[in-house]
């Protein structure tokens, strides 16, 4: 009596076409959400010259306790929006917290809250636009399936959500902070 060997060919293996598929529409969609995101460009602001000078801790109620990182900023040029400068620091694994400082006013705004990052920030001195959880150079959309990429527009008083999107690489340089 002969013994029939069944051999599953890979086109068959569920687990292996499952999972390229998954990838291949992971890709499609972030190449669409970085296709239609907002871009630095569009939300233009014009640097204004000279350093950070003085920081006012009585701005903002959360400022004294991060007195130490926010005095790192003296002598920074702005970095963000024209005439801020930005700087944030990790709050845990996987945390990031975000704070500015207003070149001229030295006036500091700590968002301990709203702005929670996972895998930190993206602005530019020239544009009043803001990401949030922007995908790092070496990254791929699928090896970020546990953020979201935020689109923060400053208005001058304060940040508006424009998009939230699957996470996405910047459309060109930015700063990252230190």
């Amino acid at each position: 009596m002969a013994v029939e060997k069944k051999v599953r060919s890979p086109a068959r293996k569920p687990g292996l076409w499952s999972a390229l598929l998954l990838t291949l529409a992971a890709a499609g969609a972030a190449s669409a959400a970085s296709a239609d995101s907002p871009k630095m460009a569009d939300y233009p602001a014009t640097p204004v010259a000279g350093t950070l000078q003085t920081i006012d801790m009585n701005s903002d109620p959360d400022a004294g306790m991060f007195k130490t990182r926010l005095g790192y900023l003296i002598g920074e040029p702005a970095n963000f929006a024209g005439d801020n400068v930005l700087t944030f620091w990790g709050c845990g694994t996987g945390c990031q917290m975000l704070a500015m400082v207003n070149l001229p006013t030295g006036k500091v705004t700590v968002f301990s809250e709203e702005l929670i990052a996972s895998n930190g920030y993206c602005y530019r001195a020239d544009s009043r636009l803001l990401m949030v959880n922007p995908l790092e150079e070496y990254m791929e959309p699928e090896d970020a399936y546990y953020f979201k990429t935020g689109f923060y527009l400053w208005d001058g008083s304060q940040f508006k959500l424009l998009a939230e999107t699957a996470p996405v690489h910047p459309d060109g340089p930015c700063d990252i902070g230190e």
